[in-house]
């Protein structure tokens, strides 16, 4: 329900036309409060004229100056504080911004802070106009509408922008104010969100469903004007073989992309834990290859492996323990594994580069000790797990560009 009108007022040809117009828009209106924008000069030659008008309406109002009406910035800045004072007494749906009086400036600093501030709705009169450009007197239409479809712009835009640096959940918590014309947009938006949210957090299974129900119902083809179908085509591809073979090369570069993210995110802890888990996951991953873990329904059990398969000499080496990171690598060189050769080796050198990067790990506030981890160690950890990955994994570059979580263009 409209309650508080905010006015600019101009001086227009003879003053007796402006003022016309705003008593009829706020006869209109009917609203309890009006806030008159005015200068000094039509405060004190339009505003008259109007007031007397409207005496019998019983409505309160008030007149705030401009001190410049040619600078809109100020403009804008002396609005933003009245809109301030007004909306501590109204709510934003209950107010009216009407621009149509007064200069160019008045008008742009006006609707700029209405838009700021979120108001309910924004007014303009038009009509017939006369040599001048003015509306002619009797000539006068009343056009309304909510800024709903101005805020929702900069809200879907702002929206976009959090889901391109991967904050999923805020990204969500945006497209549920937005009022669009294209609502399927939204639910396609909000089912991406909730898709990558997912995701991120290594939850596959709900991932793959989300995607896979998007792909199946966008009639609009929403996907393709944004140019993200192919990527979520490729996505669901990429997830059913993960949720399929719990060791796979998808997996590998799946969590590499994940600690790519958060170090793009500046959290090279959080990088690091999942790097350590990825060198860990390849260990396991060849482990599996030769057959060396038992079966627990049909899948590998790394907590067990399964001495019959081992040499007699090694058997009892590794009868009754879990194997974490090193014991795993020290595993895979004993029954000659080449690249578990290269990386336990690698652990076990006092100058080898992966035992000086796990040691910084293992004193981090993620692992055992209470250091941060600095962005260049994270980066050295990085770059050595992506070498094991291409070079000694033989895994497709493309993989790792095709396995990145989409963008949205933000315009």
């Amino acid at each position: 329900m409209l309650r508080a009108m905010v006015i600019s007022v101009g001086t227009g040809r003879d003053r007796q036309d402006i003022a016309s117009a705003i008593v009829g828009l706020i006869k209109r209106h009917r609203p309890e409060y009006v806030m008159f924008i005015a200068t000094q000069k039509s405060k004190d030659e339009t505003i008259p004229i109007i007031t007397e008008s409207i005496e019998s309406e019983k409505i309160t109002y008030e007149i705030k100056l401009i001190s410049d009406e040619n600078d809109f910035e100020k403009i804008f800045g002396e609005c933003v504080e009245y809109l301030k004072d007004l909306l501590s007494n109204f709510e934003a749906d209950e107010i009216q911004v009407d621009y149509t009086s007064g200069t160019k400036a008045m008008s742009v600093g006006l609707v700029l802070s209405a838009l700021e501030l979120e108001v309910g709705g924004l007014s303009y009169i038009h009509g017939q106009r006369d040599q001048t450009g003015r509306v002619q007197t009797g000539t006068e239409r009343y056009l309304s509408f909510p800024p709903n479809r101005i805020y929702s712009s900069r809200i879907f835009r702002e929206a976009k922008r959090f889901f391109n640096i991967y904050r999923y959940d805020s990204a969500y918590e945006l497209a549920e104010k937005l009022k669009i014309s294209n609502q399927n947009e939204v639910t396609i938006f909000k089912k991406l969100c909730e898709a990558y949210s997912g995701w991120d957090k290594f939850n596959l299974k709900k991932s793959f469903e989300i995607l896979k129900e998007i792909t199946e119902s966008d009639k609009d083809d929403v996907l393709s004007k944004w140019n993200i179908k192919q990527k979520l085509e490729k996505h669901k591809q990429i997830l059913y073989k993960e949720l399929k073979n719990p060791f796979c090369e998808e997996k590998m570069v799946d969590l590499f992309a994940n600690a790519k993210r958060r170090y793009e995110e500046g959290k090279y802890d959080d990088s690091v834990a999942r790097l350590y888990r990825l060198i860990e996951y390849i260990a396991q991953f060849r482990i599996s290859q030769k057959g060396l873990y038992y079966q627990s329904n049909g899948r590998p059990d790394t907590s067990r492996i399964d001495i019959s398969k081992l040499s007699p000499e090694i058997q009892e080496k590794y009868r009754s323990e879990r194997l974490a990171l090193t014991r795993s690598y020290e595993l895979l060189s004993d029954v000659g594994d080449e690249l578990g050769k290269k990386i336990y080796s690698d652990i076990q050198d006092k100058d080898g580069k992966l035992k000086a990067l796990l040691g910084i790990r293992n004193k981090s506030i993620l692992a055992h000790g209470f250091d941060p981890i600095e962005k260049d160690t994270c980066s050295d950890m990085m770059s050595y797990v992506e070498d094991i990955l291409i070079k000694d994994i033989g895994i497709n570059k493309s993989l790792f560009s095709e396995i990145e979580f989409p963008k949205l263009e933000v315009i």
